[in-house]
């Protein structure tokens, strides 16, 4: 399946492998992790540091950043 989506975090969530695209060309392609940790490009590069915060550190897990769920929030919930 061919997922097509401008939200970074909703496409790593949803897929083990994606592609950075620019001017309908693949810039790149590798896991969530791979993208997120070793932009090939200066594009992927700018394009990862334009993400809005929506889950700021250590508040909540995204594929494309914490690896965990703040066990604080769990407790007081």
């Amino acid at each position: 399946m061919i997922f097509v989506s401008h939200d970074l975090d909703l496409a790593a969530a949803v897929c083990d492998r994606l592609a950075v695209m620019k001017d309908g060309r693949i810039l790149e392609i590798g896991t969530p992790e791979e993208i997120r940790d070793r932009p090939l490009t200066e594009y992927t590069r700018t394009l990862m540091a334009a993400r809005p915060a929506l889950y700021p550190a250590g508040s909540a897990t995204d594929r494309m950043g914490a690896e965990e769920f703040d066990r604080d929030a769990e407790a007081r919930a």
